[in-house]
């Protein structure tokens, strides 16, 4: 069965086509796909630190290895930082339940990653509030970003534009790094010490009783970063920003045959962690991933863990025959507190340098850092180039970029490792279908063909919840050729869910023959074209991708979004989603049997538009689950809120438990659009019992 499990590399296919200039669309350079073709960016600054926008190609030198290569696709990208000047009345703002791919991938990429276990855990507030802020105060409203937590991947959340997403993945982090090596050697010195004048008794050498943890932890950690480099290694022509919230390895790298601390040789630990850091760097380079440490520990923690222990002896003394053991006094505590420190900060400092980011450590001022990366991630030049040395022998290739204007420095990876000779090929799949599944594996969603997604969630039968996905394709989105009067094009349509296990629980393809007669085109000219289907998935998290594929231009597009299926049959309040239609949207072209069971309950098809004009009937349907068997009330508040917090429109209703046929029963109110003055909305419908518990869904809809 494949897996697709959020945060294993998959293979991605981003649709690349011809377009316009660098210098008409700087921020969206066209890249050329190829196992051998090695894409570079490069910052370059003046002697006061600011970018440099006006070179040529033949203002840059790259060499590999000492040997010059011909650049053969050179781009500047210049991302602005766009702002919502318009936020919703509330502080969090509300998500679209909406998936789509028409917003493309103009702004920055970032993966906030949150290493768990190599944060302290009265460290947790701390990386919060600096993610959190980092996302409120950092990220454009034209960025995409995802976050991962390392140990704690049912935490993660996919990329999104949404910031209420992104916060809630982030409030869910909690630190796990272990105690200090040195401090449980100290515990085990002093348990040695309590037992020292026992007959018989073995003294050993002192023990990190940690330590098959320890080396576990480390290895997730690295192993992580490599399957996302390999996962985003595909998406050409963007930089792909890791922030990474960790306070480094428990490893010293620059140690690699002895323990500091005991001088016992631990090379078996160090080599496996040198080789899973040799692994992670090899497919960051290749990926062009830039790697951004962020250590929260800040200033003023070098010798954290001592307060607190009580006095330390300036060292320990055994009986008279008893061999004595390493001294390990308050001295050596310090030193060894001091060597982690060092050795966590120089793998964090490893991962920067390697990989063309930089670390943040030391400071305690993270603003101009986390400016630093957007500025890193919004200015640089894109050089691409096919290796004159074109054997696939796995080895390390250095990689030089120079300037010919003096005074200019350039900031730029180090190189990156040649891929093997049994690598994957990456080449043109054989059938439309192999390829439509490569775009639905795309990391984010991908444009090219633009879409509209909304999977709403009913309670089925069985007691699981039923997924009405409702796929759109915009007017005029689909091009057709006239043949003997007809008007003709071939649409495909792949979704599938994937668990939080990675199993995938249910998938479709769809194809659609269009063999349209003049009026029916003219329908799909005006209200487009969509998709209706369903499935049933138990209560979990899911990630559903969906991809669309057209075959006259062969343009394909794909949407990436996340599922919380509700205990529908257990949780005391539930609601559905919010499904919206407005019956004016007659074109009813499915590439389904049928609507499914929202055809029976609305005056039209479920639509996944949110902007809608003051003349237009809308209809919002929700239904409400109540498993609590005692006798109580339920209230329910229809509202749509203006920006500045005014209520516009408020609907109430009440439900009393002893009418409910089967404890469940579906609401439905037609919004008066038209007294509502044009501009942004939160929908909200809230059902709330009397007995404590209430159940919320809510959407922003814009009225023109």
């Amino acid at each position: 069965m494949q897996r697709l499990a959020f945060g294993t590399a998959v293979a991605v296919l981003m649709a690349v086509t011809a377009g316009p200039s660098a210098q008409e669309r700087p921020a969206q350079p066209v890249f050329r796909l190829g196992v051998n073709f090695v894409e570079v960016d490069a910052v370059v600054t003046d002697g006061n630190g600011q970018f440099v926008r006006d070179l040529t190609p033949e203002d840059f030198e790259v060499y590999e290895n000492g040997r010059p290569q011909r650049v053969s696709v050179f781009s500047l990208v210049d991302i602005p930082v766009e702002r919502d000047d318009r936020p919703l009345y509330r502080p969090d703002a509300v998500s679209t339940d909406v998936l789509t791919n028409a917003a493309g991938a103009g702004g920055r990429v970032y993966f906030l990653i949150l290493d768990d276990l190599h944060v302290a855990p009265f460290r947790t507030q701390r990386v919060r509030e600096l993610a959190l802020r980092f996302v409120d105060r950092y990220l454009g409203a034209n960025d995409v970003a995802a976050v991962i937590h390392i140990g704690q991947a049912q935490h993660n959340q996919t990329f999104t534009f949404s910031r209420p997403l992104l916060r809630r993945s982030i409030n869910r982090f909690v630190g796990r790094k272990l105690r200090s090596r040195t401090l449980n050697k100290l515990t085990d010195a002093t348990q040695q010490q309590e037992l020292a004048d026992l007959p018989g008794n073995f003294m050993g050498p002192l023990i990190d009783a940690d330590s098959p943890v320890r080396l576990e932890f480390a290895n997730i950690m690295l192993n992580t970063i490599e399957d996302l480099s390999r996962y985003v290694s595909r998406l050409q022509g963007r930089r792909k920003a890791f922030v990474l919230f960790s306070e480094g390895i428990d490893y010293d790298m620059d140690s690699p045959l002895t323990d500091s601390f005991s001088g016992l040789a631990v090379s078996t630990e160090i080599s496996t962690i040198h080789g899973a850091m040799r692994q992670m760097l090899e497919t960051a380079m290749r990926a062009n991933v830039s790697i951004y440490p962020v250590d929260p520990r800040g200033l003023g923690h070098e010798l954290e863990g001592i307060a607190g222990l009580g006095p330390i002896p300036s060292g320990y003394s055994f009986p008279e025959g008893v061999d004595p053991l390493p001294t390990y006094g308050i001295r050596d505590v310090e030193r060894g507190l001091r060597d982690e420190l060092d050795g966590s900060l120089d793998a964090l400092r490893m991962l920067a340098a390697e990989t063309g980011g930089f670390a943040s450590i030391n400071s305690n001022d993270f603003e101009r850092p986390f400016q630093r990366i957007v500025d890193d991630n919004s200015s640089y030049y894109l050089l691409g180039y096919y290796p004159t040395d074109t054997e696939k022998d796995g080895t390390f290739r250095r990689v030089d970029v120079n300037v010919r204007p003096p005074g200019l420095q350039v900031a730029a990876r180090r190189g990156y490792f040649a891929p093997r000779a049994n690598s994957p090929g990456g080449g043109t799949p054989d059938t439309a279908v192999a390829t439509l599944r490569e775009v639905a594996a795309s990391p984010m969603a991908s444009s090219g063909l633009n879409m509209r997604v909304v999977p709403q969630l009913l309670k089925a039968p069985n007691g699981q919840a039923r997924v009405h996905l409702t796929v759109e394709f915009p007017p005029d989105e689909l091009p057709f050729r006239e043949v003997g009067g007809l008007f003709t094009n071939d649409l495909l349509v792949f979704w599938e869910a994937v668990d939080a296990d990675g199993e995938l629980r249910a998938t479709l393809t769809r194809r659609a023959t269009f063999r349209l007669r003049p009026s029916a085109h003219a329908r799909a000219r005006e209200f487009g074209v969509n998709m209706i289907a369903e499935f049933d998935l138990p209560a979990g998290r899911y990630q559903l991708r969906v991809a669309g594929l057209e075959e006259l231009s062969g343009r394909s597009g794909s949407v990436v979004g996340e599922l919380d299926v509700p205990r529908f049959r257990t949780e005391a309040l539930t609601m559905s989603s919010l499904v919206l239609a407005v019956p004016t949207s007659r074109f009813e072209f499915a590439i389904s049997d049928g609507g499914g069971a929202l055809a029976r309950l609305l005056p039209s098809p479920p639509t996944s538009r949110r902007e809608f004009s003051t003349d237009e009937p809308l209809a919002v349907y929700t239904e409400i689950y109540d498993n609590d068997t005692r006798p109580h009330t339920i209230d329910l508040a229809v509202r749509v809120i203006a920006e500045d917090g005014r209520q516009v429109y408020l609907a109430e209703d009440q439900r009393d438990q002893r009418e409910l046929a089967g404890r469940s029963y579906g609401h439905l109110v037609a919004l008066p659009l038209g007294q509502f003055p044009p501009g942004r909305y939160v929908l909200s419908v809230e059902a709330r019992s009397r007995l404590g518990t209430d159940v919320k869904r809510e959407t922003t809809i814009t009225v023109k």
